[in-house]
């Protein structure tokens, strides 16, 4: 026998079944129910902002349309009453008198039984708080000025037919006197984006404009008068913060009328090398300015005719 028969025989070794691995997650994935939440989280985020993006272009369309609407119809207002002034304009017919006999009533309460100019004869018969007119060539500003004692402001978000107007109306403060005159008469006029109003003051910043553009009228209900431009600035109307222009009516002396007229030159944009002497007679053109805090554009102009 061979001696190997007496080994005991081993079985052939099996093949040991490899244990499957779970597969190592990854740390960053997330759960599909998880991942579908946040799917859903981000479609809400954009919807809102897409319709917060929708619902603010919508409002702006309506607010520009609007504008555009408003300034429309306060341009064709205001244009009806420049109409109805020009085609009297340099009539001097006394015939031409105001309806019904009306007589004006003058700010301090007294009737004045004076004839009004013809080409204001009409407006005054619409609205009795009208006294005069200002026209400025080379700008669109002509434009009926207003005044209520009682109510300085009345004018400043209504038109001329009284009626609600961001436009307002050019309108004269409340305690200057246009007939006598006052030393100093202030009129104001809102800054408007589209141009009209007061906002083509703004021409008068360049010198060279003002060279071309010195003269414009500021004629009362009874008077036409001529008015030159002696300077052009800017302040800030904040209590404290710049020239309070506005309050200076009346001189109390030569030196008080002197003092205000030192101020207006340290301020003005450039040197027209015109000034005014005590005596003379003044009117300031008001309207907002954007470069400063609540800032206004000044013009301050003397009576020549």
């Amino acid at each position: 026998m061979d001696e190997n028969q007496n080994d005991i025989l081993e079985p052939e070794a099996q093949p040991v079944p490899q244990q499957e691995t779970p597969e190592a997650e990854t740390p960053d994935a997330a759960p599909p129910k998880k991942r579908k939440v946040g799917r859903i989280i981000k479609r809400i985020i954009y919807i809102l902002l897409l319709v917060i993006f929708i619902t603010v272009f919508v409002c702006c369309a309506i607010y520009i349309a609007k504008y555009m609407l408003d300034s429309h119809q306060a341009t064709g207002a205001y244009g009806d009453l420049s109409n109805l002034h020009n085609q009297y304009q340099g009539v001097e017919d006394p015939e031409h008198t105001l309806p019904e006999g009306m007589v004006p009533t003058l700010p301090g309460g007294d009737k004045d039984p004076q004839y009004i100019l013809p080409e204001l004869q009409e407006l005054y018969a619409q609205n009795q708080d009208l006294i005069g007119w200002i026209s400025i060539p080379g700008t669109n500003i002509d434009y009926p000025v207003v005044q209520t004692p009682g109510n300085p402001n009345y004018y400043l978000r209504r038109g001329f037919d009284k009626q609600y107007s961001t436009w307002g109306c050019i309108y004269a403060r409340e305690v200057c006197d246009v007939f006598t005159p006052s030393d100093n008469v202030v009129l104001y006029g809102h800054h408007m984006r589209d141009g009209t109003m007061f906002a083509q003051l703004d021409k008068y910043k360049k010198k060279n404009y003002w060279k071309e553009n010195q003269t414009f009228t500021f004629d009362t209900l009874y008077e036409r008068h001529t008015y030159q431009i002696i300077a052009v600035f800017k302040t800030s109307a904040n209590i404290g913060k710049g020239f309070s222009y506005h309050t200076f009516n009346d001189a109390a002396s030569e030196e008080e009328f002197n003092a205000f007229m030192e101020e207006v030159h340290r301020l003005q944009f450039y040197d027209t090398g015109l000034t005014a002497e005590y005596g003379d007679m003044l009117l300031t053109l008001s309207t907002c300015e954007y470069t400063l805090d609540n800032g206004r554009f000044v013009v301050i102009a003397k009576r020549i005719s």
